[in-house]
């Protein structure tokens, strides 16, 4: 199986997502410690409104952006 490559990162995407009301940011609770493997605190990922631990191309959710409910 073949899958051709994403035109644009998930970061270069989300703010228009976002913009056009397509996907919501979800926040998440303070990470506590001790920090999972691989948590990053200088890292802040745009889908989870900013929160700490990773960035958005390193999101698990990524695939499961939110989308608003009306």
């Amino acid at each position: 199986m073949h899958f051709d490559p994403e035109p644009m990162s998930y970061g270069q995407i989300l703010p228009y997502l976002i913009q056009k009301g397509l996907v919501e940011p979800r926040h998440l609770p303070p990470a506590k410690q001790p920090y999972p493997l691989g948590f990053d605190m200088n890292a802040r990922c745009d889908y989870h409104a900013g929160s700490p631990g990773h960035n958005v191309e390193n999101c698990r959710c990524r695939g499961d952006f939110r989308t608003p409910s009306y």
